[in-house]
C-alpha cells in the first residue's frame, strides 16, 4: 500500500482512484476468506490446525473471544498479517451476518488502505 501511496505522489496514480482500487481489493481477499469459512468452516481448521498450533481447546477459546470481540477484531485485523484472513474465516465459521461483516471489514479495508497510502504518498516523491 505505501508504493500505491508513493506511486500517487509521484504522478502515475491518480490518489482517490488508487484509494477505492486498493479498498475493493483488499475486501475481496477479506470475502474469500469469509466464504470459505462459511462453506468448509471448522473441519477444515480441524484438520490442517495442528500445522499452525490450533488445538480444539485454542479453537473452542478463539471462538469465544471471537463471538464477544468479532467486528472489532476484522476491523484491526488488517494491521496484522496473517491475522486479517483468519478473523476473516472465524466470521464465516461463526455465521456472522454478510452485511455486518461487510460493513466492518469494509470500514477496517478503507482505513488500513487509506493510511498506509497516505504514508507513501507523504513520504513519498516531490509534489508537483
Amino acid at each position: 500500500m505505501t508504493i500505491v501511496g508513493y506511486l500517487s505522489s509521484i504522478g502515475l496514480l491518480y490518489f482517490p482512484v488508487a484509494l477505492v482500487i486498493s479498498v475493493l481489493g483488499a475486501m475481496s481477499g477479506m470475502l474469500c476468506s469469509y466464504a470459505l469459512g462459511r462453506k468448509f468452516g471448522k473441519p477444515l481448521l480441524w484438520k490442517y490446525g495442528k500445522w499452525v498450533r490450533l488445538t480444539n481447546k485454542r479453537i473452542e477459546k478463539t471462538e469465544s473471544w471471537f463471538e464477544r470481540y468479532g467486528p472489532w477484531a476484522i476491523c484491526l485485523g488488517y494491521y496484522i498479517p496473517g491475522l486479517r484472513h483468519l478473523t476473516c474465516y472465524l466470521a464465516g465459521i461463526s455465521g456472522m451476518n454478510p452485511r455486518k461483516y461487510i460493513l466492518y471489514s469494509g470500514l477496517g479495508a478503507l482505513c488500513w488502505c487509506a493510511i498506509f497510502i497516505s504514508i507513501g504518498y507523504f513520504l513519498g516523491g516531490p509534489k508537483t
